[in-house]
């Protein structure tokens, strides 16, 4: 019994230390892109949403992992702890959710309503859950939501968000 207890720490130990060594970091935005993303200045017919993975919060075994945040399906970034994305898009409803390179115990997803001109800032991040990690999704008010923008740096963007047609 005990020699099998040993056999199945080492395993543990093994499977967490490849998870960590083969999670790919997301890349990140220049400086320069960084500054701008900071000046917090929405495009007049656009609004803006700023989505926060806070520093310190993919604790343990979560740490490195990504989240991809979707807008109505469709994939608009990528973010580790620390980082954050700014998105510009048309006004109007849409539904964020997320996904992750871990398999989750809960799917979070928060429906917007978004005016042109004006700033969002989500915050999303992961903690334990009895079978696995949770996604915590929380809209910011624009003190919060500047503050932490500027606490974490921005991932590279990944092109401009088209509307689906529905």
């Amino acid at each position: 019994m005990h020699k099998i207890l040993k056999i199945i720490s080492i395993l543990t130990v093994m499977f967490i230390l490849n998870a960590c060594i083969s999670v790919p970091k997301v890349p990140m935005a220049t400086p320069d892109e960084d500054a701008t993303a900071k000046n917090f200045i929405p495009p007049p017919d656009k609004a803006l949403i700023y989505i926060i993975d806070p520093e310190n919060t993919h604790i343990g075994p979560f740490e490195g992992y990504s989240l991809s945040p979707f807008l109505n399906k469709t994939m608009v970034g990528e973010l580790n702890s620390g980082s954050f994305s700014m998105i510009d898009v048309p006004p109007g409803k849409y539904r964020l959710s997320f996904s992750s390179n871990l398999y989750l115990e809960n799917l979070a997803a928060l429906l917007l309503d978004l005016d042109a001109g004006k700033l969002y800032f989500i915050k999303v991040y992961l903690s334990g859950g009895l079978m696995g990690p949770t996604i915590h999704v929380e809209q910011l008010n624009e003190e919060e939501g500047k503050l932490l923008v500027l606490q974490n740096k921005r991932v590279q963007a990944r092109g401009s968000f088209v509307q689906q047609s529905r």
